[in-house]
């Protein structure tokens, strides 16, 4: 199901209300949008992840301060391969996320955190849906305080529509080992000015936690 969300821009200020939270989300998906388009896309056919990464970055910074962008973009902070900090790891040893989105008017800066994988050879769905992938988020052992997440995936072959399908089909045909709330099976999310191709997936996480809701986009870097 194609489902187009309401929320244009939106002062969003009180991030914590939920309405505001999804304006804010999709601000930040609107934000990667000008961020990816000022890639050269097929340069990273075969790209490693870190440097994919790093340049993507660099360009969601640089459209942060791009007069031409809609005002609303010079609100955010970005940054790549933050430390987290959890109640167990210390220092060094804490884990590292992507990037992070951080809106920094005044009051709270509410952040959207996204962890990124490659989808193409040598680098399979299970990859994207595994431990170090989508998993960390369901096991808490990312983003632990939040409800909602990204998952990037870089496509470095084949089709957007074919590595969607895949990854539909892995969480329809296990939902159990996904953690796939009944409610919250893979569906197309559409943000107005966003990324073509952003699906939104809930999940249950650990008791006493709350289920975390995961936006993902597939992002195409095919030559």
């Amino acid at each position: 199901m194609s489902v187009r969300s309401a929320a244009g821009h939106v002062d969003t200020k009180d991030a914590s209300d939920p309405t505001m939270r999804l304006a804010f989300i999709g601000n930040v998906h609107r934000l990667l949008a000008l961020g990816y388009r000022r890639l050269d896309a097929p340069k990273y056919h075969n790209a490693d992840e870190n440097l994919m990464t790093q340049d993507l970055t660099a360009a969601l910074r640089k459209a942060t301060q791009d007069v031409r962008n809609p005002r609303w973009t010079c609100w955010f902070s970005i940054h790549e391969k933050p430390k987290q900090n959890d109640e167990h790891l210390k220092g060094n040893s804490r884990l590292e996320l992507d990037i992070v989105f951080e809106r920094t008017q005044r009051g709270l800066h509410p952040h959207f955190v996204i962890e990124a994988k490659r989808l193409g050879p040598d680098h399979p769905i299970g990859e994207y849906l595994g431990p170090e992938g989508l998993g960390a988020f369901i096991s808490c052992e990312y983003a632990r305080e939040h409800d909602d997440a990204g998952m990037l995936g870089y496509v470095q072959s084949k089709t957007l529509d074919d590595w969607s399908s895949s990854l539909e089909s892995r969480l329809a045909t296990s939902p159990g080992k996904y953690s796939v709330e009944p409610t919250g099976t893979w569906q197309r999310y559409s943000f107005r000015g966003g990324p073509a191709m952003t699906y939104r997936s809930c999940h249950k996480r650990p008791t006493g936690r709350r289920p975390i809701t995961i936006y993902h986009t597939l992002l195409d870097f095919n030559a």
